[in-house]
Formats: C-alpha cells, sequence, structure tokens
C-alpha cells in the first residue's frame, strides 16, 4: 500500500487530486474499458458460432437469406430503416 500510495504522490496527475478521487476515476475507466472488451468479446463469438451455424445447415442459410431478400430486396444492401418499428 505505501508504495501504491508514493507512486501515486509523485504522478503529477494525482499531486493535483485527492488520492481517493485519483484512484476512484482509475478504477472506473479500468471497469468500462473491461465491460467494453466483454461485450466486444461477446459479439464476436456471436457471429462466429453464427456463421459455423450456417454453413453446416444450407437450409437454414437459404431461409435465412430469403428473409433478408423479402424485407430488403436483393438490389440494396440492409439499413437500418429495414428494422421495424
Amino acid at each position: 500500500m505505501h508504495s501504491l500510495m508514493r507512486k501515486s504522490l509523485n504522478d503529477p496527475i494525482s499531486r493535483s487530486k485527492p488520492l481517493c478521487f485519483y484512484h476512484l476515476e482509475h478504477n472506473l475507466l479500468a471497469t468500462l474499458l473491461d465491460l467494453f472488451n466483454a461485450g466486444t468479446d461477446t459479439t464476436a463469438s456471436t457471429l462466429t458460432w453464427l456463421i459455423l451455424y450456417l454453413s453446416k445447415n444450407p437450409g437454414i442459410q437459404k431461409k435465412f437469406q430469403d428473409e433478408i431478400d423479402y424485407v430488403s430486396g436483393k438490389s440494396r444492401q440492409c439499413s437500418l430503416t429495414d428494422k421495424p418499428k
């Protein structure tokens, strides 16, 4: 603990703020980064499994593509305006 306080007192950023606020901001930033990375990892994993599932099930992949074509048409890419309200 003493080395942490010594490090904080030598840091120019923490010298301008009380020790507790500096560590609160640091912990908040670390927590937000953890949440962002967890969400990114979950999304990537879900999309990977979706692609694997569709590649192993051509019938489901065809239904999937047919629904996309029905909603957005074949002449353009999907967009957020295609999403029902």
